[in-house]
């Protein structure tokens, strides 16, 4: 029995989902084709069954039996990527199919335009909601970071004695939040 479009969650569902939001232009056509890329590797490596329901998927397993496959292929780095990849791929598919008229894609459009004013105030973008709990542990500090004209993150709580384990973590994260390649 075929199962209706609203309830397919295949891999094939998702790949077609990628292009209506590039047909669209719902998401910028470079972040699709390296979602696409990232779906069709990992999830490449798994059966039909096992991709018949993309929400099902254990991705921290799917990722390393790519990476046992690949081995050599994919820096640590790399791989981290991918997995973002797949994972905002999928998310953003289950949430389109849970309500098609208030879907919104889980990345912002940045649009390039002229560098604003140091005295204008800063207009946050944000990809996702995030709770920060913003009281500083004793002994922690409050960074502020430039990383544009008009644009100040802010790292909130990094220990004193933070090592390079646990900063190369914390760029780790920041990198798998990171919207395209460009510098």
């Amino acid at each position: 029995m075929e199962r209706a479009m609203a309830e397919d969650f295949s891999k094939q569902a998702l790949l077609n989902f990628l292009e209506y939001e590039k047909a669209k232009g719902l998401v910028k056509e470079a972040t699709i084709a390296s979602r696409k890329a990232a779906v069709n590797a990992v999830l490449g490596i798994l059966d039909d069954d096992e991709t018949s329901d993309v929400r099902a998927i254990d991705l921290d397993a799917a990722m390393s039996r790519f990476a046992n496959k690949r081995e050599g292929d994919f820096s640590p780095d790399s791989l981290r990527v991918y997995k973002s990849r797949v994972l905002n791929a999928i998310e953003d598919f289950a949430r389109y199919r849970e309500n098609p008229a208030g879907f919104k894609p889980g990345v912002v459009m940045r649009q390039r335009s002229a560098p604003k004013p140091a005295s204008s105030p800063v207009q946050p973008q944000q990809r996702a909601q995030i709770s920060v709990d913003e009281s500083v542990q004793p002994g922690a500090v409050s960074f502020p970071i430039p990383i544009r004209p008009g644009t100040v993150v802010k790292l909130v709580g990094i220990p004193s004695d933070l090592t390079r384990r646990e900063a190369n973590k914390i760029a780790n994260i920041v990198m798998a939040l990171a919207m395209s390649e460009e510098d």
